[in-house]
């Protein structure tokens, strides 16, 4: 059997086609906090009310209003990627961190933050952290 997935802005539809008919349609809402976890018991829900195995699904097919998004998701994609897509466009996107500043930890005050907000923003020899560790090491300003 087949297992269509159609990822939209509003709602995900997953459906089941036996090679002749439809065994199953089922919506739920587009939500970006729902975890792959929630997605799974969701479903396995459904085709068992349907009298339906997971063993059974030979195929899935994804279909997506965001052709980024699924490229994102698949083998050949890099790790820790971020694209930007709209009407048409595709731009990679870089988290970058400024230098920023350490300070003692009496002086970890909204205070602070404040009066030398404009040293944290400062852009002058930004990075792209490689890693979430090439991050922590900068927050723990070791880069």
């Amino acid at each position: 059997m087949l297992l269509v997935v159609d990822a939209g802005n509003t709602n995900v539809v997953f459906a089941v086609h036996d090679g002749a008919t439809w065994r199953g349609i089922w919506r739920i809402a587009t939500e970006p906090q729902r975890t792959s976890d929630e997605y799974a018991v969701w479903l396995l829900t459904l085709l068992s009310f349907s009298g339906l195995k997971p063993a059974e699904i030979e195929r899935t097919v994804i279909g997506t209003v965001v052709p980024a998004a699924l490229y994102l998701v698949s083998d050949d994609a890099p790790a820790n990627a971020v694209i930007n897509a709209g009407a048409g466009g595709f731009e990679r996107a870089y988290v970058t961190l400024t230098r920023g500043i350490h300070v003692a930890p009496e002086d970890m005050t909204v205070e602070t933050v404040a009066a030398r907000f404009a040293e944290i923003s400062d852009r002058t020899g930004e990075v792209v952290p490689d890693t979430g560790a090439a991050q922590g090491a900068m927050a723990l300003g070791g880069m």
